[in-house]
């Protein structure tokens, strides 16, 4: 079974950089999206605004197909 490693990069013009590196770079990298909200930029705002990060990364292993 192939390792996959799930990349979670900030919402803003660096993160979208490194994200394209790391997937360019290997295909065990995949992008896990945060959902676009106001004022979150990353993981840690998203969790802070009330964001479920356990449902959050369930969706995204489902939509990835990861399971």
């Amino acid at each position: 079974m192939l390792e996959l490693y799930l990349a979670i990069y900030d919402l803003d013009p660096t993160g979208e950089k490194g994200q394209r590196t790391l997937t360019g770079f290997t295909e065990r990298a995949q992008r896990a999206a945060l959902p676009e909200l106001p004022g979150v930029k990353d993981i840690t705002d998203y969790h802070i605004a009330g964001g479920d990060l356990e449902d959050w990364l369930c969706r995204t292993v489902e939509q990835l197909n990861l399971l």
